[in-house]
């Protein structure tokens, strides 16, 4: 059990706190709705914020582009982290007068990368398509996503296009409807469905861009990565139910394809039989081939009343034949066909046979969220949803992290495309730090936090208005500067040795990787063996040919610890040049030895990041820092129900408020000076500093009602 292994040894031990720092939190009981403060960040930034990301170079050229090797991505042979928001709907096609502001918002912010999410799933202004009759691309819709990728391109920030998402294909050729929304499952294998993607990814990826001196959207520098299909799979969720119950046009489609398929296998009947007789027990309880089945009537269902272990295991190679199939099909014609310089991946990993799928995309992608929100009446119903009030810091033993660390693939870059803990957790200001600090001691290659938006004109709002908007939640999107340096920056560096290990049996690789995935399903923590704590001390990464290794690096490494205590949980990262902390008050001074000691509020996230970018600048010497500290979020007027599982529409209205943290830091030897900042990010108070003989005292306090705290000593 993880808490065990966690928390055997004296906490103490367990604990690398900068050297510099000391702080004693004061009492501050839990916020009620009036003890919160107003804390809205403008749409537009300040770009004299002294806070604000180094302007990036822009993207121009070939030598700009990113490519994947030796494991990671490079620009120019300088390696690259991606640090990144996803914008849905219609977040892709800002106006005009707005975009720049979005671009330049996002830049200040360390963002370089944006999914472009949703743009196939809807009619304008909404989607790409035209409002009309839905068949063709609004000219409107694709010149407003031209001049947002080109004003992101000039802030020096890539675009991530994704084909499919949405789109249902099926409606629009006069298909039968399928049994799952978005035409996903039947997309990767019906023949027609399969051309109607790659017309799409023609007609999305071969348009001259007329901003960016017409250059095709597949000639593109700035056009970094391409995803063929979102979240999609035989292996999904409920993916055995959508298969069972095909209309007859997708399942006579698939079942044909698995009659070819063992055909070429087996070649006989009797070889069919004879194969799919083993390992029955008892004889003749569970059958191979059925009476009247045969490979010549292509009559044998991918599915049978009952079924032999080894006709079971043929089902399931077949199907990850199959999608590895259509995933290397797709990507070959994107960059061979369209002649595509992208990076491509396919879609995230469902399992051991997902990640089988996958394997020769040029990166490896996952998602994840916490506590994503249920609805217990119809799907979406934005009137009927539920939420677990349970801090991640909470349960290790349940935590995304080890679940998305176990999915990376040996020499592939990995990313995290999608990731949240939604609104109105009261604990979601624990998102942005975890997230960073945890991926940057792994050593993966590029998050993107779901969503920014899902609107094109609201980027003025003042409030919480979904579960995943990040652009105007202060408890996610003023984590997202010390992030990007946590993460982009490797302000935290990786962990100091890794571990890879085989998935499986290097002699028979896929037929053992079907055994694992019918043993664990898509639980790949579960697949492979590791336990969770190891991956606070080590990369993890998997390799599906059977070869593994442990190897140590060089130099001093990250430093994570997760506590618990009677169901209370404390997280702590900590690296070269930052450090990152969520968890409940009265564990600080136990876990820290004293030198953290909280009182309030109940649950907080803190993260102390330096802002300059010098790999070889330890904290303790830093002259900039940033400090970003935050309990609970939520609107003016917003109503819970009793257990704070819900508000269901009663979001509430502006401003958004925050909940801030009191305490005192001891800092090393100054002259320091510190600035409250504006939600502008602006100074707007100087915060007194006092001194002694041996420290430096910097007190924090609800009065300078602030997120951030910004410490500079000496010239810069």
């Amino acid at each position: 059990m993880i808490q065990k292994n966690l928390i055997g040894r004296p906490a103490l031990s367990l604990l690398c706190i900068p050297s510099f720092i000391v702080m004693v939190l004061l009492s501050c009981a839990v916020a009620s709705a009036d003890q919160l403060i107003p804390f809205v960040i403008p749409a537009r930034p300040n770009p004299d914020s002294p806070i604000s990301a180094p302007p990036a170079q822009a993207i121009t050229s070939d030598s700009d582009r990113l490519v994947a090797g030796s494991w990671h991505f490079f620009r120019n042979s300088q390696r690259v982290r991606i640090w990144g928001v996803n914008l849905s709907f219609g977040a892709n096609f800002p106006a005009y007068e707005d975009a720049p502001h979005v671009a330049a918002r996002l830049a200040a912010a360390g963002v370089n990368a944006v999914r472009c999410h949703h743009m196939d799933s809807a009619r304008w202004p909404r989607g790409l398509w035209n409002a009309r009759d839905g068949k063709t691309i609004e000219p409107q819709a694709l010149d407003r996503l031209d001049y947002f990728i080109d004003q992101l391109a000039r802030r020096g920030i890539y675009a991530n296009i994704n084909l499919h998402v949405g789109r249902a294909h099926s409606k629009f050729l006069g298909l039968p409807e399928p049994n799952r929304k978005y035409d996903k499952i039947v997309t990767i294998f019906t023949p027609a469905l399969v051309d109607a993607q790659k017309e799409y990814a023609r007609r999305v990826l071969t348009h001259p861009n007329p901003y960016r001196n017409n250059t095709r959207y597949a000639d593109d520098p700035a056009i970094a990565f391409v995803e063929i299909t979102n979240e999609n799979s035989f292996f999904m969720w409920a993916a055995e139910q959508t298969l069972r119950t095909l209309p007859h046009y997708y399942a006579k489609i698939l079942q044909q394809k698995f009659n070819l398929w063992l055909r070429a296998k087996y070649g006989s009947d009797d070889r069919l039989r004879k194969a799919w007789a083993q390992r029955t027990n008892p004889p003749g309880r569970r059958v191979g081939l059925q009476p009247g089945e045969s490979l010549a009537a292509e009559n044998i269902p991918l599915f049978a009343p009952t079924e032999s272990p080894s006709r079971t295991l043929d089902r399931m190679k077949f199907l990850a034949e199959t999608e590895k199939a259509y995933f290397d099909d797709m990507r070959s014609f994107i960059k061979n066909d369209l002649g595509c310089k992208a990076l491509v991946t396919g879609t995230i990993v469902f399992g051991p046979l997902g990640l089988y799928a996958q394997s020769h995309m040029d990166y490896i992608d996952a998602h994840a969220y916490w506590q994503h929100p249920r609805f217990p009446g119809r799907p979406w119903d934005q009137s009927n949803w539920l939420i677990d009030q349970k801090p991640m810091t909470d349960h290790p033993n349940q935590a995304t992290l080890f679940r998305l660390a176990a999915q990376r693939l040996h020499r592939k870059p990995y990313t995290v495309s999608e990731y949240n803990h939604p609104a109105p957790l009261d604990a979601q200001a624990e998102c942005v730090p975890m997230i960073a600090s945890f991926a940057a001691a792994q050593d993966w290659d590029g998050i993107w936090l779901y969503t920014y938006s899902h609107s094109a004109d609201q980027w003025d709002r003042r409030y919480l208005n979904s579960y995943f908007d990040i652009d105007t939640n202060p408890a996610k999107w003023a984590f997202i500067r010390s992030g990007a340096a946590i993460f982009r920056e490797a302000a935290i560096n990786p962990v100091n040795c890794y571990i890879y290990t085989p998935l499986a049996d290097p002699s028979a690789t896929l037929e053992a990787i079907a055994a694992l995935h019918l043993k664990y399903g898509r639980d790949m923590l579960a697949a492979r063996a590791v336990p969770p704590e190891t991956m606070l001390s080590c990369q993890l990464l998997c390799d599906i040919t059977g070869r593994n290794g442990h190897y140590d690096i060089i130099g001093p490494g990250a430093t994570i610890n997760w506590l618990t205590e009677n169901g209370h949980g404390i997280y702590l990262a900590r690296g070269r040049r930052a450090s990152a902390y969520t968890g409940h008050a009265h564990l600080f001074e136990k876990a820290t030895g004293g030198k953290i000691q909280i009182d309030g509020p109940e649950f907080l996230a803190l993260t102390i990041a330096s802002l300059e970018t010098k790999p070889w600048q330890a904290l303790d010497h830093s002259k900039k820092i940033l400090i970003t500290a935050c309990g609970r979020c939520e609107n003016t007027a917003m109503k819970f129900s009793t257990d704070r599982r819900t508000v269901g529409t009663n979001w509430g209205g502006p401003p958004v408020r925050i909940e801030p943290v009191e305490g005192t830091i001891t800092l090393p030897e100054g002259p320091w000076e510190c600035h409250a900042l504006a939600p502008d990010g602006m100074p707007a108070q100087q915060v007194p500093v006092s001194h002694d003989p041996e420290k430096d005292i910097l007190k924090l306090s609800a009065k300078y009602k602030t997120i951030w705290y910004l410490l500079q000593k000496g010239s810069l």
